[in-house]
């Protein structure tokens, strides 16, 4: 029989050193700025203090809740009355926890000073951009719908902390290919906010984003995005900029070129039929561009051969010289050898990078990161399962998330430690 040795419950000599999976908690409170957020809070008149427990330590616990991954404050309460370890890293002195009602009544303060948790993330992530001088090189962008704890909108509008007043009806599309081919879209409707994320696409870290109602355009908050001045540095090293089709719009593609930012935009198919370019060189409303034989009236896709710069045309080359095949009635086609075309005929249509070529696909599937931030924020922040009701307590949530996953990825590209930048599991 295996032999368990006895542990005293009077032993209050835990060895503090080798902390296992608390020491990430331990890291990032110890990395992570919040000394103005908690000096403009201590200035509040109402404020009261609570002998034992500092403004420092109930802070602590909320950072701490994010990086354990509790669901609700009620369980992390539980987590630190069990775990005098715990209690000791989040400044608990004398194994004093804190009651749910006095970490409701701190919720009300953070409410008040939300911006300045952001701020927290906007220092984080200038400072990673000094150890990173490639960060926000290239760039993508997404919206991703969070639901209210509320299931519909209620017809009481009295604000009283448990109904949801904020919280606006938004309809995402979903695009997919029938097994003809044929484009269809699929409607979902949610209830609640959305985030509109701007990240790094290499380094699969956040920017910067904004928290609004489900039914803010994500166009339009893109565009207050790349006009905010704290993102003004990072953006002068921005190369390229990756959307999906819910960012087709032309205000925005003439914005990022506006600020020397390649576009790489997912097209919505708008019209089915052909354009004609010369007499038998025509384009769809996805940009490719076919040529018709001249006797055969045979289909061909012409070859991509290059952007021009200086004339801003795309060159399109004939498929005969192109690939060598052979096309009857060459001879008498307009087109000898290639084709440019003006991208100003249609901006959307013609970008810099040909939308039918690899290089525009592979740019494109770097957009896979946003997926990713947004799997982690629903995952591992625990937002695809929460109880959060009322936009101001969304925001800080997600501000308390976005800073800690910054702080991880700062603390870790100082170590060196690249293959754990974008980790919540393990930190250094």
């Amino acid at each position: 029989m295996a032999m368990i040795p006895q542990i005293s419950i009077f032993d209050n000599t835990e060895v503090y050193d080798n902390l296992g999976d608390l020491e990430r908690v331990k890291l990032i409170l110890e990395n992570i700025p919040d000394e103005k957020l908690l000096e403009t809070i201590r200035k509040d008149k109402d404020v009261k203090g609570r002998k034992g427990i500092t403004l420092e330590a109930l802070m602590n616990i909320y950072w701490a809740r994010r990086i354990l991954q509790h669901r609700t404050m009620a369980q992390m309460l539980r987590e630190l009355s069990r775990n005098s370890q715990l209690r000791k890293i989040c400044g608990l002195q004398n194994d004093e926890i804190p009651s749910k009602y006095v970490m409701t009544r701190f919720m009300k303060k953070l409410k008040k000073h939300r911006e300045l948790i952001k701020e927290i993330f906007y220092t984080q992530r200038n400072e990673l951009a000094e150890v990173k001088k490639d960060f926000g090189t290239n760039i993508g962008v997404d919206g991703k719908y969070i639901d209210s704890y509320a299931k519909k909108e209620n017809k009481n509008q009295k604000e009283d902390g448990r109904r949801d007043t904020d919280a606006k009806y938004g309809i995402k599309e979903k695009y997919y290919k029938d097994d003809k081919g044929n484009e269809k879209i699929k409607k979902e409707t949610h209830f609640g906010y959305r985030i509109h994320l701007m990240a790094d696409v290499d380094y699969e870290l956040p920017i910067d984003y904004e928290i609004e109602t489900a039914n803010v355009a994500e166009g339009k908050t893109f565009v207050k995005i790349l006009e905010k001045w704290v993102n003004r540095e990072i953006l002068e090293r921005t190369e390229s900029a990756t959307a999906d089709k819910g960012y087709d719009d032309r205000k925005i593609l003439e914005k990022l070129e506006g600020m020397n930012i390649l576009p790489i935009i997912d097209k919505r198919k708008m019209n089915k039929g052909e354009n004609e370019i010369k007499r038998t060189v025509y384009y769809d409303d996805l940009g490719h561009v076919y040529c018709y034989s001249p006797w055969t009236a045979e289909k061909r896709e012409m070859a991509f051969d290059g952007y021009d710069k200086k004339r801003d045309t795309l060159s399109y080359k004939c498929p005969v010289k192109a690939y060598g095949i052979e096309c009857k009635g060459c001879e008498e086609c307009p087109v000898k050898t290639k084709v440019r075309i003006k991208r100003n005929i249609n901006p959307r249509v013609f970008t810099k990078v040909a939308r039918n070529t690899y290089k525009w696909k592979k740019m494109y599937n770097k957009r896979v990161a946003l997926e990713r931030i947004n799997g982690r924020l629903d995952n591992g922040y625990e937002f695809e399962n929460h109880t959060i009701r009322g936009k101001s307590k969304m925001e800080v949530e997600v501000h308390i998330s976005m800073s800690i996953m910054m702080t991880i990825a700062l603390v870790n590209a100082k170590l060196g430690k690249e293959e754990k930048i974008r980790s919540l599991v393990k930190c250094a």
